[in-house]
């Protein structure tokens, strides 16, 4: 594999972001799920070649990527959305990935 592209917002990131994000969208039990299948993520971030030390950050990119920047909430509040609601669920996915991953938060 030579790329994951994710246009919805284009943005130059860090690759891992990337992976994390791609990760997370791929690799989970379903659409609503934040449990991440190990065999699935080991199959999707194989043939990206990671070092030991991208492999080790991984878990913590994964998380990362749902923190939303302020303007990606006023998009949310324009569209009718409670934003404040917005944010606890991005919060309780961010939980809940810290929790499956083995992170401590």
């Amino acid at each position: 594999m030579h790329g994951v592209f994710d246009f919805d917002v284009v943005h130059y990131v860090w690759r891992l972001a990337d992976v994390g994000y791609a990760l997370f969208c791929f690799s989970r039990q379903d659409q609503d799920s934040s449990v991440i299948r190990a065999y699935a993520a080991r199959a999707f971030v194989e043939p990206f070649g990671l070092t030991s030390l991208e492999r080790e950050a991984l878990p913590y990119f994964v998380v990362a990527t749902h923190a939303r920047t302020a303007p990606r909430y006023r998009v949310r509040q324009r569209e009718g959305a409670d934003i404040a609601q917005v944010l606890r669920s991005h919060v309780a996915r961010m939980r809940a990935l810290s929790t499956g991953l083995g992170l401590t938060h």
